[in-house]
């Protein structure tokens, strides 16, 4: 009994491990399929230990495989960086499964660009208006309540441009209620109105709404007396309505400085004119002739240096104005006196031996030194 039990034993385990090795085969088949780029690094993981053989199951593979190709690169990013958790998770299927959840999620793009916002589709829907719902009976019931040719007063509203045409601030005509609200369109078209095409009229009446041109007012359940305002339709719609949940962007043009406006030249010879140089040397001596008190160098036009009073002897040439400068430092000057050969021009002061600066006035001996 105890052999025939263990050979049991023994069929079932071969028959497990012949089960588990022709899944992996599969799954290995399957990673083959996978592209050159994404196979070679999974294969690096399995190279390097990280994961061994029998640890990602033909589901997880399935799963992995289905995602793009961009997708998968962003999965192996998270796996080959989170070594420590791959290493440490219990199931390397179910992580390789959660990760490509995250992916497809976008939570495993870079700071959580392309993440899907938990809050966008509660955000919308407060953002936009909800219709209100109108119990209304069915069209057929309505006629057979109120008759089939019955006729009903309605009351049509303009608005101000229509009621400077007419005259009047409202209408009423009276039409069956087989009609539709192009026949009140008509009608007022007839009456004289322009200010609005009858393709941009709006009726609008409470509690349903805008009338449509293809139902009836027994679809609508008008009663007799029904006040409708009367508008023009404008641009836009519901594609055009503006998305709150979004931030504004900011706008790209710029405001255009305005252009200075161009004075007028004045005509020659006119008053108060500048009359025109004919060179560049020539408007600086009309400058230099015009400004008072300082007179003008022949030739150059430039205004001249007055001389230095208290100095003697004749001006060097190339310096007007500069009259004994070069006897101060002992040299000389063509046509004037020869400095002394003991350096500057001095004399003997009282009780001491320095000498003095030509050219000014003389000073006092200095008492008490000696």
């Amino acid at each position: 009994m105890n052999r025939d039990r263990s050979r049991s034993k023994g069929r079932k385990d071969e028959g497990g491990s012949k089960g588990g090795s022709s899944e992996q085969e599969i799954v290995s088949v399957a990673i083959r399929q996978l592209p050159g780029d994404i196979r070679g690094r999974l294969q690096k993981l399995f190279d390097e230990g990280l994961l061994k053989e029998g640890d990602l199951d033909l589901r997880s593979i399935t799963v992995f495989a289905s995602l793009s190709e961009s997708l998968q690169g962003r999965v192996m990013n998270h796996m080959e960086g989170e070594r420590i958790y791959v290493a440490n998770a219990r199931s390397k299927s179910g992580f390789l499964i959660a990760t490509c959840d995250k992916a497809k999620s976008g939570c495993l793009d870079a700071r959580g660009l392309g993440a899907i916002d938990p809050w966008r589709t509660a955000l919308v829907a407060m953002a936009t208006p909800k219709q209100r719902q109108v119990p209304l009976k069915p069209e057929r019931e309505w006629l057979d309540e109120k008759g089939e040719g019955s006729v009903i007063k309605i009351q049509v509203k303009l608005s101000s441009a229509v009621e400077g045409e007419l005259g009047v601030p409202s209408v009423t005509v009276e039409l069956p209620l087989t009609e539709t609200s192009s026949a009140i369109k008509a009608k007022l078209v007839a009456m004289g109105v322009k200010a609005i095409p009858q393709n941009k009229m709006l009726l609008h009446a409470e509690p349903v709404g805008f009338l449509k041109d293809r139902h009836t007012f027994a679809f609508y359940n008008l009663e007799d007396g029904t006040a409708c305002e009367l508008s023009e339709r404008k641009r836009g719609g519901s594609r055009l309505r503006p998305d709150h949940t979004v931030m504004p962007k900011r706008p790209k043009s710029q405001v255009v400085p305005a252009s200075p406006t161009p004075t007028p030249a004045a005509a020659p010879g006119a008053p108060g004119s500048t009359p025109a140089a004919a060179s560049p040397l020539d408007a600086l001596k009309n400058l230099g002739s015009k400004l008072p008190g300082m007179p003008s160098l022949g030739g150059t036009g430039l205004p001249g240096m007055p001389a230095l009073p208290g100095l003697s002897g004749p001006s060097p040439p190339g310096l007007p104005g500069m009259t004994g400068m070069m006897n101060l430092m002992g040299g000389t000057t063509p046509g004037g006196p020869a400095a002394p050969k003991n350096g500057m021009m001095g004399f003997s002061m009282p009780g001491g031996g320095m000498g003095g600066m030509g050219g000014m006035g003389g000073m006092g001996g200095m008492g008490g030194m000696g």
